[in-house]
């Protein structure tokens, strides 16, 4: 069971888009600025694709509000791992929903709420290393 779901959004966008990313070969399908989801792929833009969940985008701070870290990934069978909770609902959100280059969209996907950064950080080189 995962403690504590207040894991912010923006502070998980900050790990993926810094020691994560060449660590993982994380592509960046969408500019850093754009609010609500974002849209990445590990091991390069052709490997499965995942998103973040970011929310709205204060616009006189810059900064993400949300307050817990959802992470949409391909759908496939994810083990049992610290600090991750599975969500019964899709995100349905326009970008995820109709990106033309998107493919995590409902039903193939599995959306799942991430506790901090080490459960962050373990799930993505877990899905960076699978299927």
């Amino acid at each position: 069971m995962v403690k504590s779901l207040k894991y912010a959004a923006k502070d998980a966008l900050d790990v993926i888009d810094g020691p994560l990313t060449n660590e993982l070969g994380i592509h960046r399908f969408d500019v850093k600025t754009r609010t609500k989801a974002h849209l990445f792929a590990v091991n390069g833009p052709l490997g499965r694709q995942f998103g973040i969940v970011l929310g709205d985008r204060d616009v006189t701070t810059g900064k993400h509000r949300a307050q817990q870290t959802r992470i949409l990934l391909e759908r496939c069978q994810v083990p049992n791992l610290e600090g991750i909770a599975l969500m019964d609902e899709s995100y349905n959100g326009s970008r995820i929903k109709t990106g033309s280059d998107c493919k995590i969209a409902a039903p193939n996907q599995i959306s799942l709420l991430v506790a901090d950064e080490s459960a962050l950080k373990r799930l993505l080189k877990w899905y960076a290393n699978c299927g």
